[in-house]
């Protein structure tokens, strides 16, 4: 979500940044003209989102185990906080923001002027961004 926001304060107000850094912003989300005028299918954070409130603390940090068994106990178990936490209709009001708003990702990003770093994960294993 953050890389989100940063985007469109850079695309919106690029006096206040001297540069942007952007973590898997939600670039899958194209808002082609067609998409924009329909009911485009539901992105995959927000699908995911949904899910979150439906699984118990201990099926969570059972998933993030076996999804990322190198990391340690207590950072699996401070991303299953944060997860639970979670409001997933956030996701859905930032979807709507971002329809209305427009112009695409694609327009937008040719008004940044100023650096930008694009720090995208591996898509097989969840990163959003892909060629």
């Amino acid at each position: 979500m953050g890389a989100m926001i940063s985007f469109q304060v850079g695309a919106r107000f690029p006096d206040l940044i001297r540069a942007l850094i952007l973590e898997d912003p939600p670039w899958w989300f194209s808002q082609s003209e067609h998409e924009l005028n329909s009911n485009p299918t539901e992105n995959p954070i927000a699908k995911w989102a949904k899910t979150l409130s439906n699984q118990t603390f201990e099926e969570l940090l059972a998933q993030y185990r076996q999804d990322n068994p190198d990391w340690p106990e207590e950072t699996v178990r401070l991303m299953v906080e944060a997860k639970k936490q979670l409001d997933p209709a956030i996701i859905d009001m930032m979807v709507d923001v971002l329809r209305v708003l427009g112009p695409t990702w694609q327009t937008a990003i040719q008004r940044i002027v100023q650096p930008v770093l694009l720090i995208a994960a591996n898509p097989e294993l969840g990163g959003i961004v892909t060629p």
